[in-house]
């Protein structure tokens, strides 16, 4: 896998924010909705397709991509080089300029969040981490499953596809997700560019390259 994409002509910048204000509250729960849903179960449902990875199968992959996140009237930029092995994952978050801001490592029951500053938060999971640091805890079981283009099994779900069957719109525990575009790696789709909202949070991710079977 390349090395984590750093500073390039089309990266995002920060807009009249330093550094430190990426260790905020918004990436803070950006980071622990990353990690914060791999409990459960992958199954089939009615609305997977074929060319649409399996969740039950793709447990180890490796991404580069940017992330911006807006709340309100405040926007924050940066990249994220997520590497996940099963029920482990590690997630690096950086500003613009490929300074690293915050690290996440999840492990079976923890997930530990290390800041730039090196100070640290360890919760059992990504939700009791959220509400650790904020004060609340924000639903995010599903994301494995929406990262990779599914809907996540055993809940109430309203989906809509695209004329290719794959998944375009996805809401879940009370999120929206749209999927803007796709990129073939290896056999399947893969989402490339994704917006999720929630109330007046919202993330974009767009997804550089995917290395399936990653991570090994």
């Amino acid at each position: 896998m390349a090395a984590v994409v750093q500073s390039s002509a089309n990266v995002l910048a920060t807009h009249g924010l330093p550094l430190t204000v990426l260790t905020s509250r918004i990436f803070v729960t950006v980071l622990a909705l990353i990690v914060g849903g791999c409990a459960l179960a992958p199954v089939s449902g009615p609305i997977e397709q074929a060319t649409r990875p399996d969740p039950a199968r793709v447990t180890n992959y490796e991404f580069n991509g940017r992330i911006s996140v807006k709340q309100e009237d405040r926007g924050h930029y940066g990249n994220i080089h997520w590497v996940k092995r099963g029920e482990e994952s590690d997630v690096t978050l950086l500003s613009p300029l490929g300074q690293v801001v915050a690290r996440i490592r999840s492990r079976k029951n923890t997930v530990t969040l290390t800041l730039d500053n090196n100070r640290e938060y360890q919760a059992e999971d990504g939700e009791a981490l959220t509400r650790q640091v904020l004060g609340y805890s924000v639903p995010v079981s599903g994301l494995d499953f929406w990262l990779l283009g599914s809907p996540a099994p055993g809940q109430a779900t309203d989906a809509t596809l695209r004329p290719d069957g794959l998944l375009g719109d996805l809401t879940q525990q009370g999120w929206r997700i749209h999927y803007e575009e796709y990129q073939l790696a290896g056999d399947a789709q893969f989402p490339r560019r994704m917006v999720l909202d929630r109330g007046d949070l919202q993330i974009r991710l767009v997804i550089d390259q995917w290395a399936p079977g990653g991570g090994q």
